[in-house]
C-alpha cells in the first residue's frame, strides 16, 4: 500500500481497511504524503474520524506526537477545532499529555 492509498483510508474513515493494512505490517507511524503521521490527520478531523484514531492507537500510534511546539492533544484542544470532544476524551483516557514542548 502506498502513502496515497493510506491517506485515502484515513481521510475517508475506512477503519476496517486501515486495520487490515496495519495488521499486514504497515508502520502505524508512517508519514502521509503531507508529511504528517496518520494519527495527526485523523485526530485533527475530530470525532468524524474517531474510529480511525482508535484503530491507529490500537496499532501503536504515538498519542503524544509533537505538532510543532506542542503535543497532539494540546493541538486539537485549540478553539479552532470543533466536534472533537470524543477524540479528546479518548486520547486522555489513553494517557495523552497536553503540553508545550
Amino acid at each position: 500500500m502506498d502513502k496515497e492509498q493510506l491517506y485515502t483510508l484515513v481521510t475517508r474513515g475506512n477503519a476496517y481497511q486501515l486495520d487490515a493494512s496495519l495488521q499486514s505490517g504497515l508502520d502505524v507511524n508512517t508519514p502521509l504524503p503531507s508529511g504528517e503521521p496518520m494519527i495527526v490527520v485523523a485526530a485533527c478531523m475530530g470525532d468524524a474520524r474517531l474510529d480511525i484514531t482508535k484503530t491507529l492507537v490500537k496499532h501503536g500510534a504515538d498519542i503524544n506526537m509533537p505538532i510543532g511546539s506542542m503535543t497532539l492533544l494540546k493541538w486539537i484542544k485549540k478553539p479552532s477545532y470543533c466536534d472533537n470532544e470524543g477524540t479528546i476524551a479518548f486520547l486522555e483516557s489513553r494517557g495523552a499529555k497536553e503540553i508545550d514542548l
